[in-house]
C-alpha cells in the first residue's frame, strides 16, 4: 500500500477520487485538506455547536465536537486513506485526529475534534480543519460499506434541527454519479483540469520532440558515415514518419486514459 502524492492524487481526480466542493489550493504533498462545515454537535450537550453570528463552530473548553465536513468525497473499492490532525490545529490545544476512510466511500465525514485547553475554541466555517492521506490497496476491496453519508448512527440520541435532520436525509450525497457531474461541472474543476489537459500536452510534446530531433539527429550521423543509398534514405525516412505517428498516436490513447 501507497501512499498517493499530488501528482497521483491530481490524476485520479474524476477517477477514482471525487470531491466536491472542489479546491486545487487543498491538495497537499501527500494529502487532501478538509474543511468544517456548519454542522456541528457538542457530544456532552448533543446541541448543535454553530454560532450563525460568527459563521463559526465553538469547541467548548475541555469538550469535544463532532464535525461534518464541508466536502463530499468519493472513493473506489481501489483507494483506502487515514485521516490526520493539521499542525496549526493541535499546536493550538485540540485533540489528534485518528480515523480511517474505507475503499468505496461516499458522503460527507464526520470528525470527531477535542478541546484539551480552558478556552473555548472558535473554528471558522470552511477552515480546513483536518487532512486525508490516501493509499491504493494491493487488491481491490470487496467490502460493503453500508454507513450512511455524515454517520447519522452515531448522532441518533443528538437534537438535531429540521435543516440537519435533511442534511441526513439528501440522498443526493451518497448518488457517484450526481457528485461527479456537481464536481465536474463545477468552475474550480474546469479551471483545474484545462490546466491539468494543457500541462499534459506540453510535457508529451517536448518529450515526443526531443525524441524526434534525437532520432533525426542520429539518421544524419549516420548517413554522413556510411552515405546511404537514395533508396535507403527514403527507407528510413519512412522509419522516422511511423515512429512520429506511432508517438502522436501513442499520445492520444494515453490522453483518453
Amino acid at each position: 500500500m501507497s501512499v498517493l502524492s499530488d501528482v497521483d492524487i491530481k490524476q485520479e481526480l474524476g477517477k477514482k477520487i471525487l470531491i466536491f466542493p472542489f479546491n486545487e489550493q487543498k491538495i497537499r504533498g501527500g494529502s487532501i485538506n478538509l474543511s468544517a462545515s456548519s454542522m456541528a454537535w457538542d457530544i456532552k450537550t448533543k446541541k448543535s455547536l454553530y454560532d450563525s453570528s460568527t459563521d463559526a463552530i465553538v469547541i467548548p473548553k475541555r469538550g469535544t465536537a463532532l464535525i461534518q465536513t464541508e466536502e463530499i468525497l468519493h472513493v473506489t473499492n481501489a483507494i483506502a486513506g487515514t485521516f490526520h490532525s493539521k499542525v496549526g490545529i493541535v499546536s493550538q490545544g485540540l485533540g489528534h485526529i485518528s480515523t480511517t476512510l474505507d475503499p468505496g466511500w461516499i458522503g460527507n465525514l464526520l470528525i470527531a475534534v477535542h478541546n484539551h485547553t480552558d478556552e473555548d475554541f472558535e473554528l471558522f466555517v470552511r477552515d480546513t480543519f483536518v487532512t486525508l492521506t490516501l493509499h491504493y490497496v494491493n487488491s481491490k476491496s470487496k467490502f460493503i460499506n453500508n454507513n450512511k453519508h455524515g454517520r447519522p448512527d452515531v448522532l441518533i440520541n443528538f437534537d438535531l434541527s429540521n435543516e440537519e435532520k435533511q442534511f441526513f436525509d439528501d440522498d443526493s450525497r451518497t448518488q457517484v454519479n450526481v457528485l461527479k457531474k456537481n464536481m465536474l461541472e463545477s468552475k474550480s474543476f474546469i479551471d483545474f483540469d484545462n490546466s491539468r489537459k494543457n500541462h499534459w500536452y506540453l510535457t508529451n510534446y517536448a518529450i515526443g520532440s526531443y525524441i524526434f530531433v534525437i532520432v533525426v539527429i542520429i539518421f544524419i550521423i549516420l548517413n554522413r558515415i556510411f552515405d546511404f543509398s537514395k533508396d535507403t534514405k527514403q527507407t528510413c525516412l519512412a522509419a522516422i514518419a511511423a515512429y512520429t505517428f506511432a508517438m502522436v498516436t501513442h499520445f492520444i490513447l494515453q490522453r483518453k486514459k
